[in-house]
């Protein structure tokens, strides 16, 4: 049922959120995933279900945008970085660890040279996700960019991904794959050059419709009612803080 213990070298691994509203932030993820909140290290909470953890959320600082955040786990965080910034890339944040009681892990934030944000993840005690592919866990990470045969090339040359393209997208759309060849995400190209690059974080419902009216109900908000694909059911919801992330109804490989 999608039980991880641990992750392969540039797969995506883990999501959290950062919010200006942890009590309702918890209070709204409980009520649509049924996740519990579990404080952890300094301001720092797991979200946890079936006694695993599915995701995280952390205090945003003044003057920060809600937003949700997707890991990649790596062997080696200075490496990679390393490689981020001779690509082309940013390093914005790190490589550092997350605690100075024990060996968690250590993170890091980049920025592609087309501008989208995505975090990485060298593990220690913490591996990632304790489940996915499954509903109310982390289902897709995906990716959308004005330019997408150079964001390609980009996270080719850092973590050896290959790339499937999907027949009669429009707009262009491809298939992510890690080194091993486990499908690991997808990316679009940006039909619109006013919207800036960005990576979105898509966990499972068992019904997209009303998955999105209990958004509502519950205080966030819509901005893509559910559209029906060849792979299943997609749709975008931000929670009360305007922290946007996706729904996905469909079958999916644990």
């Amino acid at each position: 049922m999608g039980e991880r213990s641990d992750y392969a070298s540039g797969t995506f691994c883990f999501a959290d959120v950062g919010t200006t509203d942890r009590p309702r932030a918890a209070e709204f993820y409980g009520e649509l995933f049924g996740w519990k909140a579990q404080p952890t290290m300094g301001e720092y909470t797991m979200f946890t279900l079936q006694e695993r953890p599915v995701a995280g959320m952390f205090e945003a600082p003044e003057g920060y945008t809600p937003v949700w955040i997707s890991y990649i786990s790596v062997a080696d965080a200075d490496a990679t970085a390393a490689a981020v910034r001779d690509g082309g890339g940013s390093v914005l944040l790190g490589p550092r660890a997350v605690s100075d009681e024990a060996e968690v892990g250590r993170t890091t934030v980049i920025e592609d040279p087309q501008g989208a944000v995505v975090a990485l993840w060298e593990p220690g005690l913490h591996r990632g996700a304790g489940l996915v592919n499954q509903v109310a866990t982390m289902v897709w990470n995906q990716l959308a960019t004005p330019d997408l045969d150079a964001a390609r090339e980009f996270y080719a040359g850092i973590f050896d991904w290959s790339y499937e393209p999907v027949d009669g997208s429009e707009p262009p759309y491809c298939e992510i794959r890690n080194r091993e060849g486990w499908l690991n995400g997808g990316a679009m190209a940006l039909p619109d050059g006013d919207v800036p690059p960005y990576w979105h974080v898509i966990f499972t419902v068992e019904d997209a419709q009303a998955a999105t009216a209990r958004v509502e109900e519950l205080g966030g908000s819509v901005l893509e009612a559910p559209t029906a694909t060849p792979m299943g059911a997609f749709a975008v919801v931000a929670d009360p803080a305007g922290a946007a992330f996706g729904f996905f109804e469909g079958d999916v490989d644990p």
